[in-house]
């Protein structure tokens, strides 16, 4: 009978610990990533790094230079970009582009994640005002906005479809391993060994997860075109911070397994 209750017990364990894997990056997902809120203020962290900075002027400067045809000079105008990319103006123009772009992605119908840059063209014609003024006139009367666009390497439905279950996830995942956790160490006749089972679950959880990120990181890079360093730390921004709850959780699991082998609990 007590040998049948521990197997359960045992398996109630290794289903409990796979769920909390599950919640803790559903909801690192959900509350650190997928609000548009915080969405867009790792949109604004990533224009702090110097690479993203030259990627998103580069862009921006084909954009403005092919809008302008023959009387832009490409230089003048990617110096001026340049400023205004690194400058602290265009913070709430990217916090707030960023927020409603993920929100039409993620809640709507759009293909891809657009920002309309249109409200920081006053400020690229201020900064070319200081270095070319009859240019900065010139661009003064470029009509449209300065559309910056990423497509996701898949469908948009299918990321709306990603966002839905990581929602149900972070939700569901917790409680589920909260409660067979919580049933396994009651009917457990030797809760000790199902402490340090529980450690030893958690520790390989961890290190799968830190593994996980790593070749994901790798992989991810290998498909991005041109500058992989810009790319890497949006990267890095976006998703780095997981790290540090599978760090948590080793602690947590080495800390179980040396309670469990060597401080034996009452049942």
């Amino acid at each position: 009978m007590k040998s049948g209750r521990m197997v359960i017990a045992v398996l109630m364990t290794l289903f409990g610990v796979a769920f909390g894997a599950m919640a803790a990056v559903a909801v690192y997902g959900h509350t650190r990533v997928l609000r548009p809120a915080t969405f867009a203020d790792r949109v604004v962290a990533s224009l702090n790094d110097e690479h993203v900075q030259s990627l998103v002027s580069a862009k921006l400067t084909a954009i403005v230079v092919e809008r302008g045809g023959t009387a832009v000079d490409s230089v003048t105008v990617e110096t001026a970009i340049n400023r205004v990319v690194a400058s602290p103006a265009l913070t709430k123009v990217a916090r707030t582009q960023a927020e409603a772009a993920e929100r039409r992605v993620t809640q709507g119908s759009a293909r891809d994640f657009s920002v309309d840059l249109e409200s920081a063209l006053p400020l690229l014609v201020a900064q070319l005002q200081k270095i070319d003024p009859a240019r900065a006139e010139m661009l003064r009367r470029v009509s449209g906005a300065l559309p910056v666009t990423w497509e996701p390497p898949v469908r948009a439905t299918t990321i709306r479809r990603i966002v839905d279950t990581v929602r149900v996830v972070a939700f569901a995942a917790p409680v589920l391993s909260a409660l067979l956790l919580i049933v396994a160490f009651v009917i457990a006749p030797k809760r000790r060994l199902l402490l340090a089972w529980a450690g030893v679950l958690m520790v390989a959880g961890a290190l799968a997860g830190l593994y996980a990120m790593q070749r994901l990181r790798s992989t991810a890079m290998d498909r991005v075109p041109g500058d992989d360093v810009a790319y890497g730390a949006i990267w890095d921004i976006f998703v780095e911070g997981l790290r540090s709850w599978w760090i948590v959780t080793l602690g947590i699991g080495v800390f179980a397994l040396v309670v469990g082998v060597l401080r034996p609990l009452r049942r």
